[in-house]
């Protein structure tokens, strides 16, 4: 009997030997885990290994690494909700990292016009990682100004509708931010550089009529996208569009002109250009190469017929552009004529379809009287202002717009 109890007692000793060797050994595989979470070893792996993900419209954003895309996420979506900080992220970033994701979220985000994004503050701190936001104004104002933003954007989206084509909804709601819009050479208003300040305030600099183009045309589901670059020696920025499956590139602030005098005329010069047709003045800044190729030659007045190869071409051109004018009760007409000789040639046509149109009409509907702009000097792109029976001016030179 003593030495059965002896041996069960043996067998009981092993029993918690063996419970604490388990004990142990899952307290180790639990510090041992724990030691990996902090360091984070397993996230860093997965960010790096984890295919990025893409969104309409938003080609900054699909060129990110997921793990990019991370804090670019963190930061929107705090700022969609108008909160002080960003949510944690478990991975550190550097501020080359913010200032780089912040370019993108500004890129593709116009309709966060409210963020000081230059005033964003990083946190790191255990290998974990939050963004301070900061805001133009209160809560409440804010919530107000977008309000104004979005109607803007509805009352813009009333000029189009699904049987237009692209191109045609592209003319229309680029028009009608040159119409609205007044270009600011110097601001130290921060909207100036925005789309609210393009569509609401109607000032803007550059930036702010390229944002108000990207939110206007992809609301109105045209692909469009920001550009980074210099022009004049000077930074600047405009957009490229996809139009039918081809991109062009689009600049808004050099198609417009708010001088008294031009006042209801459009200008298209720098409408739906190829990168090599855009490059004679302005330079891309892509460093990344994230944008498209604009290889295609198909600008405005190829597209709506007023591309003149030759003189024949010239004259039946603003034959049929004035005749437009008539009906439509327009005060310009426009074309281009790259292989002209300049100014001489465009006015002599235009004063014989003059005189053959009021011929035609058995009185003078048109003056002679009419002013030749340039619209874009590389192409020889026009605008010519006209006037209806009375005499206004007559200028034979061709004059900036």
């Amino acid at each position: 009997m003593k030495i059965t109890r002896k041996i069960a007692i043996n067998k009981k000793k092993l029993s918690y030997y063996v419970l604490y060797l388990l004990f142990f050994t899952v307290l180790a595989v639990i510090v041992s885990y724990g030691a990996i979470t902090v360091k984070y070893k397993i996230t860093d792996y997965t960010l790096a290994n984890t295919p990025s993900n893409e969104r309409l419209y938003c080609t900054y954003y699909n060129s990110l690494t997921y793990r990019e895309q991370l804090l670019y996420d963190s930061i929107t979506q705090a700022a969609e909700n108008l909160k002080t900080e960003s949510d944690i992220i478990k991975t550190s970033y550097t501020m080359e990292d913010l200032q780089y994701i912040i370019s993108c979220i500004r890129a593709d985000r116009s309709d966060l016009f409210y963020v000081c994004f230059d005033e964003l503050v990083l946190y790191n701190s255990s290998h974990k990682t939050k963004v301070g936001m900061k805001y133009i104004d209160s809560k409440q104002n804010i919530k107000d100004m977008i309000k104004e933003f979005d109607a803007e954007i509805n009352n813009a989206l009333q000029l189009v509708n699904p049987s237009m084509t692209e191109f045609e909804k592209e003319v229309v709601l680029s028009d009608y931010i040159t119409d609205k819009c007044t270009y600011t050479a110097i601001s130290n208003d921060l909207l100036e550089s925005t789309a609210y300040g393009a569509l609401v305030k109607g000032e803007a600099v550059c930036d702010g009529y390229a944002y108000a183009a990207k939110e206007l045309f992809n609301a109105a589901h045209i692909d469009t996208m920001v550009v980074f670059g210099t022009a004049n020696e000077s930074e600047h920025m405009w957009n490229m569009v996809n139009i039918d499956s081809d991109y062009y590139h689009l600049d808004l602030t050099w198609n417009d002109s708010d001088k008294v005098e031009n006042d209801g005329v459009h200008f298209h010069g720098y409408f739906n250009l190829s990168d090599t047709e855009i490059s004679l003045d302005h330079k891309i800044n892509d460093p990344e190469s994230i944008l498209p190729k604009a290889r295609k030659s198909n600008n405005y007045y190829k597209q709506t017929l007023c591309y003149a190869e030759n003189s024949s071409q010239l004259d039946e051109i603003i034959y049929n552009s004035l005749r437009n004018a008539l009906k439509e009760n327009l005060p310009y007409i426009e074309l281009e004529y790259p292989s002209g000789n300049g100014n001489a040639e465009i006015a002599e046509s235009l004063n014989k379809m003059i005189r053959l149109i009021n011929e035609e009409e058995n009185e003078e509907v048109l003056s002679d009287s009419y002013r030749i702009m340039l619209a874009n000097k590389n192409t020889n792109a026009i605008t010519i202002q006209i006037n209806y029976r009375k005499e206004v001016y007559h200028e034979s030179d061709i004059t900036e717009k």
